[in-house]
């Protein structure tokens, strides 16, 4: 891969954690600022912006991607459970399958 390439990943990567982290406060406007949500919201910020920070200066390193990918774990993980906050607890019949995008059941 090409450092500009890289780059490009990389901040790409992070834009795409950016939306899912707005669209998490878009659905659920009440439980991501206070609930677990938030807390991954907010650690996703820093491992995404340091991670491509680093990935970007230094495209070779580990260390950033690994940020970059664990900032976007979380900044999924804001999502899904902002959707399943709202589909199963806020607002049942909004939010098409929620109870899939829990994941599997016990």
């Amino acid at each position: 891969m090409t450092p500009r390439a890289a780059v490009r990943l990389a901040w790409g990567l992070w834009g795409l954690a950016i939306g899912l982290i707005a669209a998490a406060l878009a659905v659920n406007t009440v439980q991501v600022p206070t609930g677990e949500e938030g807390i991954l919201a907010v650690l996703s910020l820093v491992f995404i912006t340091t991670g491509a920070f680093l990935a970007g200066r230094r495209p070779a390193n580990p260390v950033g991607w690994l940020l970059l990918g664990w900032g976007m774990v979380m900044a999924f993980g804001s999502f899904t459970g902002a959707y399943v906050n709202r589909g199963l607890v806020r607002d049942p019949a909004r939010c098409p399958a929620p109870a899939g995008s829990a994941g599997p059941r016990a």
